[in-house]
C-alpha cells in the first residue's frame, strides 16, 4: 500500500523536524534511520516519477498523431 500522501501530510503537520521524525516512527513504524532518510528526501524525487510518466504519455500521443496524419484520407 502506498502511504506517500499520509507521510507528506504527517511531515507538513509537524512543527519541527524532530517532531516529524517522531511521528513517522510512531505512525508508520519506521526505524530512526528510515525516518531520517525520509525527512532528508527532496520532494522533487517523489514528483520525478510522475513527470517521467507524463512525458512518456506525451511522446506516445505525438507518435500516434503522426501515424494518424500519415494515413490516407477516408473515402466518404
Amino acid at each position: 500500500m502506498n502511504h506517500i500522501d499520509a507521510i507528506i501530510a504527517t511531515i507538513k503537520a509537524s512543527k519541527t523536524p524532530k517532531e516529524a521524525k517522531d511521528r513517522l516512527i510512531e505512525k508508520f513504524a519506521f526505524s530512526d534511520v528510515q525516518a531520517q532518510a525520509i525527512l532528508e528526501m527532496r520532494l522533487q524525487r517523489l514528483t520525478n516519477l510522475e513527470q517521467r510518466k507524463i512525458v512518456e504519455e506525451y511522446e506516445d500521443t505525438i507518435k500516434l498523431i503522426n501515424r494518424l496524419k500519415a494515413l490516407p484520407p477516408a473515402n466518404d
